[in-house]
Formats: C-alpha cells, structure tokens, sequence
C-alpha cells in the first residue's frame, strides 16, 4: 500500500480569504498554491501514481495569521472541508486539523471539536507561530492535551 503522508489539500474559499488579506496563491511562501478542484480528480491523479491513501491537510501559511479571528474561522472552515472529504471516502483519505494555535482557547476548542466531533486523524503543525516557536511556554498547556488525548501530529513548513 502507498500513502501519500503530505497531501496537501486547500479549500477554494480558504485560498478567495487569502487573497482578501493580500498574501495571494503564494500563501507567502513563493510558491504557487492550488486549490483543491474535486475528490473524483483527486483520486483519478492518485490512481494513475499508483497512490492507495492521502492524509489531507493545509500546509504553509495554515492557520497563522495576526487577526486570531480569522485564524479561528479559516481553521474551522477548512477542517470541515477536509473532515467531509475523508467522511465520504474513508478508503482513499485521512483527515488532519489545522488548529488556531494564534489563541490558546481557540486552539483548545479546535482540537476538541476536531477531534470528538469531526473524528479527524490528527493535526497538522506548523513549525512557528507567526515567528513564534513551538517550544515557546505559552503552547504548553496545548501540547499537555494533545498528549493526554494521544493525537497523532505532523509538522510541516
């Protein structure tokens, strides 16, 4: 079996929000993002790779931005996306969250909901948090739960 463990996947409205708030298809990172067109081409261009399994989740910018309302509601947005998208095809898909680490109790929510309600797989982490470390002691309580819960995490960019 092939998995593709860093699929990544960006709804169209996440990317029209990106645009609003001028940081464009480069999400800051310089390079081209594409947004997600529909699960039956998806799976066709995984066929045709030989790919069995992606685990869906937004890469670089995530969920990182000053407004930490925005942060909350594209969170919310795009773990809805992607937790329908591993719903409907639970044999070709896993589902990671992209968690509002911009405030803590927005993150804490996220996570609970992400993960009890949606049933997602784990969450996806970026490195930083607008120039803040993961290691910074603010994110503890938030690690202290991810721990406790045993939820799988992967880091990206």
């Amino acid at each position: 079996m092939i998995i593709d463990v860093h699929a990544h996947c960006y709804p169209k409205s996440y990317m029209e929000e990106l645009n609003k708030i001028g940081v464009g298809d480069e999400g800051g990172v310089g390079v081209k993002i594409s947004a997600w067109e529909n699960t039956e081409k998806r799976i066709a261009e995984m066929d045709s790779l030989g790919v069995d399994v992606q685990v869906l989740a937004l890469s670089a910018p995530n969920v990182y931005f000053p407004d930490e309302r925005l942060s909350r509601a594209l969170a919310q947005m795009t773990n809805d996306f992607i937790a329908e998208i591993a719903k409907h095809h639970p044999e070709r898909f896993l589902s990671l969250a992209s968690i509002p680490l911009t405030n803590l109790d927005h993150a804490m929510v996220e996570l609970e909901r992400t993960i009890d309600e949606l049933k997602m797989d784990g969450i996806a982490l970026g490195t930083n948090v607008n120039q803040r470390p993961l290691s910074d002691d603010l994110f503890l309580p938030f690690f202290e739960e991810i721990d406790r819960r045993k939820v799988p995490v992967v880091f990206t960019l």
